[in-house]
Protein backbone atom coordinates (compact mmCIF):
# COMPACT_ATOMS: atom_id res chain seq x y z
CA UNK A 1 0.00 0.00 0.00
CA UNK A 2 1.38 3.46 -0.94
CA UNK A 3 1.34 6.32 1.91
CA UNK A 4 0.54 9.51 -0.04
CA UNK A 5 2.21 13.07 1.28
CA UNK A 6 -1.16 13.77 1.84
CA UNK A 7 -1.33 11.11 4.47
CA UNK A 8 1.99 12.12 5.74
CA UNK A 9 0.79 15.48 6.15
CA UNK A 10 -2.38 14.76 8.26
CA UNK A 11 -0.87 12.29 10.03
CA UNK A 12 2.06 14.60 11.47
CA UNK A 13 -0.93 17.75 11.74
CA UNK A 14 -2.05 14.84 13.60
CA UNK A 15 0.60 14.80 15.82
CA UNK A 16 1.23 18.03 16.72
CA UNK A 17 -2.59 18.60 17.80
CA UNK A 18 -2.11 15.87 20.28
CA UNK A 19 1.02 17.22 21.81
CA UNK A 20 -0.57 20.59 22.17
CA UNK A 21 -3.44 18.32 24.02
CA UNK A 22 -1.07 17.24 25.99
CA UNK A 23 0.58 20.29 27.15
CA UNK A 24 -2.50 22.39 27.22
CA UNK A 25 -3.46 18.86 30.16
CA UNK A 26 -0.39 19.38 31.72
CA UNK A 27 -0.36 23.16 32.24
CA UNK A 28 -3.52 22.13 34.17
CA UNK A 29 -2.02 19.35 36.30
CA UNK A 30 0.17 22.29 37.29
CA UNK A 31 -2.23 24.81 37.42
CA UNK A 32 -4.58 22.71 39.81
CA UNK A 33 -1.62 20.65 41.58
CA UNK A 34 -3.55 17.39 40.58
CA UNK A 35 -2.57 14.58 38.60
CA UNK A 36 -6.05 12.85 38.21
CA UNK A 37 -8.15 16.08 36.42
CA UNK A 38 -10.94 13.04 35.55
CA UNK A 39 -12.08 9.94 36.51
CA UNK A 40 -11.39 8.59 33.32
CA UNK A 41 -7.63 9.62 33.84
CA UNK A 42 -7.31 7.30 36.42
CA UNK A 43 -10.76 5.00 37.28
CA UNK A 44 -8.82 2.71 39.59
CA UNK A 45 -6.42 5.95 41.57
CA UNK A 46 -10.31 7.63 41.81
CA UNK A 47 -12.08 4.99 43.15
CA UNK A 48 -9.26 4.57 46.36
CA UNK A 49 -8.76 8.35 46.59
CA UNK A 50 -12.73 8.61 47.25
CA UNK A 51 -12.54 5.66 49.09
CA UNK A 52 -9.74 7.69 51.71
CA UNK A 53 -11.47 10.78 51.32
CA UNK A 54 -14.48 9.61 52.77
CA UNK A 55 -12.16 8.21 55.36
CA UNK A 56 -10.55 11.12 56.28
CA UNK A 57 -13.42 12.81 56.54
CA UNK A 58 -14.56 10.60 59.01
CA UNK A 59 -11.33 11.02 60.95
CA UNK A 60 -11.60 14.94 60.92
CA UNK A 61 -15.10 14.56 63.01
CA UNK A 62 -13.32 11.91 65.33
CA UNK A 63 -10.70 14.56 66.02
CA UNK A 64 -13.35 17.31 66.85
CA UNK A 65 -15.12 14.79 69.11
CA UNK A 66 -11.81 13.91 70.91
CA UNK A 67 -11.14 18.07 71.21
CA UNK A 68 -14.58 18.37 72.83
CA UNK A 69 -13.72 15.49 75.41
CA UNK A 70 -10.23 17.23 75.53
CA UNK A 71 -11.72 20.53 76.55
CA UNK A 72 -13.67 18.49 79.41
CA UNK A 73 -11.02 17.06 80.59
CA UNK A 74 -9.56 20.26 81.24
CA UNK A 75 -12.81 21.54 83.28
CA UNK A 76 -13.09 18.33 85.11
CA UNK A 77 -9.82 18.82 86.42
CA UNK A 78 -9.64 21.82 87.04
CA UNK A 79 -13.24 20.79 89.15
CA UNK A 80 -11.78 17.89 91.27
CA UNK A 81 -9.06 20.01 92.27
CA UNK A 82 -10.95 22.60 93.57
CA UNK A 83 -13.54 20.34 95.10
CA UNK A 84 -10.90 18.34 97.03
CA UNK A 85 -9.36 21.55 98.31
CA UNK A 86 -12.53 22.24 99.93
CA UNK A 87 -13.23 19.24 101.36
CA UNK A 88 -9.96 19.73 103.00
CA UNK A 89 -10.30 22.93 104.29
CA UNK A 90 -13.93 21.30 105.56
CA UNK A 91 -12.35 18.15 107.60
CA UNK A 92 -9.73 20.47 109.01
CA UNK A 93 -12.00 22.95 110.49
CA UNK A 94 -14.31 19.69 111.39
CA UNK A 95 -11.26 18.66 113.51
CA UNK A 96 -10.62 21.97 115.19
CA UNK A 97 -13.88 22.44 115.88
CA UNK A 98 -14.60 18.78 117.86
CA UNK A 99 -12.04 20.09 120.17
CA UNK A 100 -13.32 20.94 123.95
CA UNK A 101 -11.52 24.06 124.01
CA UNK A 102 -14.29 25.33 120.98
CA UNK A 103 -17.94 26.91 122.22
CA UNK A 104 -20.93 27.29 121.13
CA UNK A 105 -20.43 31.03 119.63
CA UNK A 106 -17.02 29.32 117.34
CA UNK A 107 -19.24 26.62 116.19
CA UNK A 108 -22.01 28.71 115.06
CA UNK A 109 -19.60 30.91 113.25
CA UNK A 110 -17.95 27.91 112.02
CA UNK A 111 -21.31 26.47 110.68
CA UNK A 112 -21.37 29.86 108.48
CA UNK A 113 -17.93 29.26 106.65
CA UNK A 114 -19.61 25.80 106.00
CA UNK A 115 -22.25 26.98 103.79
CA UNK A 116 -19.97 28.85 102.14
CA UNK A 117 -18.13 25.51 101.72
CA UNK A 118 -21.19 23.98 100.43
CA UNK A 119 -22.25 26.81 98.08
CA UNK A 120 -18.76 26.69 96.48
CA UNK A 121 -19.14 22.82 96.07
CA UNK A 122 -22.38 23.78 94.56
CA UNK A 123 -20.98 26.11 92.05
CA UNK A 124 -18.28 23.69 91.59
CA UNK A 125 -20.92 21.34 90.28
CA UNK A 126 -22.97 23.74 88.40
CA UNK A 127 -19.78 24.17 85.93
CA UNK A 128 -20.45 25.01 82.60
CA UNK A 129 -19.21 24.64 79.43
CA UNK A 130 -21.35 26.97 77.00
CA UNK A 131 -24.82 25.95 77.55
CA UNK A 132 -23.93 22.66 78.67
CA UNK A 133 -23.86 21.45 82.49
CA UNK A 134 -20.68 18.99 82.47
CA UNK A 135 -21.98 16.72 85.90
CA UNK A 136 -25.73 17.17 84.47
CA UNK A 137 -25.01 13.45 82.57
CA UNK A 138 -28.14 13.26 79.89
CA UNK A 139 -29.42 16.19 81.43
CA UNK A 140 -26.62 18.47 80.91
CA UNK A 141 -29.27 21.66 79.40
CA UNK A 142 -30.61 22.78 83.43
CA UNK A 143 -28.52 22.95 86.00
CA UNK A 144 -27.12 19.46 87.85
CA UNK A 145 -27.31 21.21 91.33
CA UNK A 146 -30.08 22.81 93.46
CA UNK A 147 -28.74 24.61 96.88
CA UNK A 148 -32.32 24.17 98.74
CA UNK A 149 -32.76 26.78 102.07
CA UNK A 150 -31.76 24.12 104.43
CA UNK A 151 -28.37 23.56 102.26
CA UNK A 152 -29.48 20.23 101.76
CA UNK A 153 -28.52 19.77 98.03
CA UNK A 154 -30.51 18.27 95.25
CA UNK A 155 -29.18 16.62 92.04
CA UNK A 156 -31.62 17.35 88.81
CA UNK A 157 -29.31 15.51 86.19
CA UNK A 158 -28.94 11.91 85.66
CA UNK A 159 -26.99 9.07 86.23
CA UNK A 160 -25.72 8.36 82.74
CA UNK A 161 -23.57 10.07 80.66
CA UNK A 162 -23.66 10.93 76.97
CA UNK A 163 -20.81 8.77 74.64
CA UNK A 164 -19.63 10.30 70.96
CA UNK A 165 -17.38 8.28 68.63
CA UNK A 166 -13.38 8.50 68.56
CA UNK A 167 -12.71 5.57 66.27
CA UNK A 168 -14.65 2.75 64.06
CA UNK A 169 -16.32 0.89 66.76
CA UNK A 170 -15.04 2.76 69.69
CA UNK A 171 -16.89 4.97 71.83
CA UNK A 172 -16.13 7.04 74.98
CA UNK A 173 -18.05 8.91 77.48
CA UNK A 174 -18.63 12.54 76.99
CA UNK A 175 -18.13 13.40 80.53
CA UNK A 176 -18.92 12.52 84.07
CA UNK A 177 -21.98 12.26 86.19
CA UNK A 178 -22.43 14.64 88.88
CA UNK A 179 -23.51 11.93 90.93
CA UNK A 180 -20.98 9.60 90.23
CA UNK A 181 -18.34 13.18 90.85
CA UNK A 182 -20.38 14.05 94.07
CA UNK A 183 -21.38 11.17 95.73
CA UNK A 184 -24.84 11.99 95.51
CA UNK A 185 -26.36 8.23 94.76
CA UNK A 186 -29.05 7.53 97.13
CA UNK A 187 -27.45 5.31 100.51
CA UNK A 188 -24.19 7.04 99.09
CA UNK A 189 -21.41 7.06 102.32
CA UNK A 190 -19.70 9.62 100.40
CA UNK A 191 -22.14 12.15 99.73
CA UNK A 192 -20.00 15.37 99.81
CA UNK A 193 -23.02 17.43 99.96
CA UNK A 194 -24.47 15.31 102.67
CA UNK A 195 -21.15 15.30 104.51
CA UNK A 196 -20.93 19.10 104.57
CA UNK A 197 -24.68 19.66 105.59
CA UNK A 198 -24.64 17.18 108.38
CA UNK A 199 -21.30 19.13 109.78
CA UNK A 200 -22.87 22.19 109.59
CA UNK A 201 -26.27 20.67 111.55
CA UNK A 202 -23.83 19.65 114.24
CA UNK A 203 -21.81 22.79 114.62
CA UNK A 204 -25.08 24.98 114.95
CA UNK A 205 -26.08 22.20 117.65
CA UNK A 206 -23.20 22.75 119.54
CA UNK A 207 -22.73 18.78 119.24
CA UNK A 208 -18.69 17.40 119.92
CA UNK A 209 -20.10 13.84 118.94
CA UNK A 210 -21.97 14.95 115.92
CA UNK A 211 -18.63 16.82 114.84
CA UNK A 212 -16.95 13.97 115.22
CA UNK A 213 -19.34 11.72 113.43
CA UNK A 214 -19.50 13.99 110.62
CA UNK A 215 -15.46 13.45 110.18
CA UNK A 216 -15.79 10.16 108.88
CA UNK A 217 -18.58 10.67 106.61
CA UNK A 218 -16.18 14.28 104.99
CA UNK A 219 -13.32 11.92 105.03
CA UNK A 220 -15.29 9.34 102.41
CA UNK A 221 -15.60 12.30 100.69
CA UNK A 222 -11.84 13.37 100.28
CA UNK A 223 -11.23 9.86 99.69
CA UNK A 224 -14.01 10.22 96.55
CA UNK A 225 -12.22 13.39 95.36
CA UNK A 226 -8.31 11.46 95.45
CA UNK A 227 -10.37 9.36 93.63
CA UNK A 228 -11.75 11.73 90.87
CA UNK A 229 -8.08 13.17 90.27
CA UNK A 230 -6.92 9.79 89.62
CA UNK A 231 -9.98 8.88 87.31
CA UNK A 232 -9.80 12.17 85.25
CA UNK A 233 -6.01 12.03 85.02
CA UNK A 234 -6.74 8.93 83.52
CA UNK A 235 -9.23 9.99 81.64
CA UNK A 236 -7.22 12.85 79.88
CA UNK A 237 -4.02 10.56 79.51
CA UNK A 238 -6.25 8.32 77.22
CA UNK A 239 -8.09 11.22 75.63
CA UNK A 240 -4.62 12.61 74.47
CA UNK A 241 -3.09 8.79 73.19
CA UNK A 242 -6.43 8.28 70.75
CA UNK A 243 -5.90 11.65 69.79
CA UNK A 244 -2.09 11.31 68.97
CA UNK A 245 -3.01 7.61 67.26
CA UNK A 246 -5.88 9.38 65.26
CA UNK A 247 -3.41 12.28 64.07
CA UNK A 248 -0.88 9.85 63.06
CA UNK A 249 -3.54 7.91 61.52
CA UNK A 250 -4.58 10.56 59.46
CA UNK A 251 -1.38 11.86 58.32
CA UNK A 252 -0.60 8.64 56.83
CA UNK A 253 -3.84 8.54 55.00
CA UNK A 254 -3.24 12.12 53.63
CA UNK A 255 0.08 10.85 52.41
CA UNK A 256 -1.44 8.24 50.70
CA UNK A 257 -4.17 10.37 49.19
CA UNK A 258 -1.16 12.94 47.98
CA UNK A 259 0.57 10.14 46.59
CA UNK A 260 -2.58 9.14 44.51
CA UNK A 261 -4.14 12.57 43.44
CA UNK A 262 -1.25 15.42 43.94
CA UNK A 263 1.05 16.15 40.79
CA UNK A 264 4.45 15.73 40.89
CA UNK A 265 5.69 19.55 39.63
CA UNK A 266 9.32 19.40 38.90
CA UNK A 267 8.59 16.00 36.75
CA UNK A 268 5.47 18.16 35.13
CA UNK A 269 7.62 21.03 34.09
CA UNK A 270 10.28 18.32 32.83
CA UNK A 271 7.43 16.95 30.64
CA UNK A 272 5.84 20.24 29.79
CA UNK A 273 9.21 22.13 28.67
CA UNK A 274 9.98 19.07 26.69
CA UNK A 275 7.09 18.70 24.58
CA UNK A 276 7.44 22.10 23.96
CA UNK A 277 10.35 21.72 22.45
CA UNK A 278 9.29 19.30 20.19
CA UNK A 279 6.13 21.02 20.17
CA UNK A 280 8.07 23.74 18.45
CA UNK A 281 10.15 22.21 16.27
CA UNK A 282 7.24 20.12 14.84
CA UNK A 283 5.59 23.43 14.08
CA UNK A 284 8.89 24.33 12.21
CA UNK A 285 8.54 21.23 10.24
CA UNK A 286 4.67 21.62 9.50
CA UNK A 287 5.60 24.94 8.57
CA UNK A 288 8.42 23.69 5.50
CA UNK A 289 6.38 21.07 4.62
CA UNK A 290 2.72 23.33 3.30
CA UNK A 291 5.63 25.50 1.31
CA UNK A 292 6.82 22.28 -0.32
CA UNK A 293 4.14 21.71 -2.88
CA UNK A 294 3.51 21.43 -6.39
CA UNK A 295 3.68 25.18 -6.86
CA UNK A 296 7.57 25.46 -5.97
CA UNK A 297 8.08 23.14 -8.42
CA UNK A 298 6.19 25.67 -11.46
Amino acid sequence: MRVTDSYRFQSFQSSIATSKERMNKIEEMISSSRKILTPSDDPVGTAEYMQLQTQNNTNIQYLKNLQRLTTLGGYYETTANTVKGVLNTAKQLATTMASDTQNATTRKDAATNVEGLIEQLVTAGNTKVGNTYIFGGKKSNTAAFTLNADYSVTFNGSSDVLKVQTSSGQTEKMGISGQTFFGTAIGSTDNMFAALKDLKDALESNSTTGISGSLDKIGNAVDLAANNISYVGTYINKVSSLTDTLTNNNINLQTVMSDIMDVDTIQAYSDYTTLNNIYEASLTVLTKMQKMNILNYI
